[in-house]
């Protein structure tokens, strides 16, 4: 778990073959976080822990995204 994440959402996991996994998501931070510094830390995570290669993750800054309740962001 990362304290910096305050939120996921748009979390996808699938499997690209049998032995190849892959997962999307946004993280939402607090403003004044490092974006890019959360970002290596999530993937690492997902490497070091799930074995998940094939990461996609955008990183959203907290009250910046409008999201409606089923979860869709624009």
């Amino acid at each position: 778990m990362l304290s910096e994440v305050k939120e996921v959402h748009d979390l996808h996991v699938w499997s690209i073959m049998s032995d190849f996994p892959a997962l999307s998501c946004h993280l939402v931070v607090s403003r004044d976080e490092d974006g890019q510094d959360v970002l290596f830390k999530a993937k690492k995570l997902l490497h070091d822990e799930f074995e998940l290669h094939h990461v996609t993750t955008q990183i959203d800054k907290e009250g910046i995204m409008k999201c409606s309740a089923d979860g869709h962001c624009n």
